[in-house]
């Protein structure tokens, strides 16, 4: 049997105090699970329905496949690094493991809200595990195929209308933050979209430790832009992880996604691309 490291221990211990930004941040006793997210998902009650906050102080965003189309930019990696199989078979086909080891890694840790201080080295080494290949190794491959080879190409694939809303909500004095999986700075960087955001959260921060669904990190956005979950929006992509954050937080959540959903989660608007969110948020009566 498969044993994991201590990083990788789950833990589900409330009313802790980390700090952060200058901050004290108290994480509360949070009374939704999982399961009662999925039941709510089929109650229809006013308390269910999103609203748009009416005095709208916030807005806080994910990143990867919110602020950029994820499935081209994961086709275009693909064929290169398809390429470099050619050439080195060998380093190409363990370098299509790890990644596929490492994305799984991160949902079973999801899964099981593992919560620790260095969230990173614990998916790292849940995918070593897993591949018996040392960590190092992991890591090399990550940082090159998923971290710097992607950055040159994310701004061709901006989602549509997503710089024409950033520039409404600014004109506005709406705060801007970011709450991602992943470290997010050098990405909105490359897509020349840094410049927007004052907060920008990241799973991996000491601060937070745990994936999303876990409403951590976007309590703390809200906490270092000094709002409260009534005056914000979440935009995210994912119902399962985005739509559940935003719930167990308090937040409404719109989700921009081409996909069709079989069912809206509570709280919860789905649009297509970034114009019709603009023209939901700032378009007079």
């Amino acid at each position: 049997m498969m044993k994991f490291p201590p990083t990788l221990r789950g833990t589900r211990e409330s009313g802790k105090v980390v700090r952060g930004f200058g901050k004290n941040y108290t994480r509360p006793t949070f009374a939704v699970t999982s399961m009662e997210f999925i039941l709510a998902t089929n109650i229809s009650s006013d308390n269910m329905a999103f609203k748009i906050p009416t005095n709208l102080r916030a807005l806080v965003f994910d990143v990867d496949g919110t602020l950029y189309r994820q499935k081209p930019v994961q086709r275009a990696m693909l064929k290169k690094l398809l390429l470099a199989t050619i050439s080195n078979p060998i380093e190409g086909v363990k370098t299509l493991k790890i990644i596929s080891a490492f994305r799984q890694s991160q949902e079973h840790i999801r899964e099981q809200n593992i919560q620790t201080e260095d969230l990173a080295r614990a998916q790292l080494q849940h995918a070593a595990l897993k591949l018996g290949y040392a960590e190092d190794d992991v890591r090399r491959i990550v940082e090159k195929w998923m971290e710097s080879a992607p950055l040159p190409i994310l701004a061709q694939f901006l989602q549509l209308g997503i710089r024409e809303f950033l520039n409404e909500a600014k004109n506005r004095n709406i705060h801007l933050a970011v709450c991602s999986d992943y470290p997010a700075l050098d990405k909105l960087k490359a897509m020349g979209l840094a410049g927007y955001f004052n907060t920008i959260i990241s799973a991996q921060d000491r601060e937070v430790g745990v994936f999303k669904p876990d409403p951590k990190g976007l309590l703390l956005a809200l906490e270092c832009m000094g709002v409260s979950a009534d005056e914000s929006l979440y935009i995210g992509d994912r119902a399962d992880v985005d739509s559940a954050a935003a719930f167990k937080a308090g937040l409404n959540c719109v989700l921009v996604t081409q996909k069709i959903l079989k069912s809206i989660p509570p709280k919860t608007r789905v649009l297509h691309d970034f114009k019709a969110l603009q023209h939901l948020l700032f378009s007079s009566p």
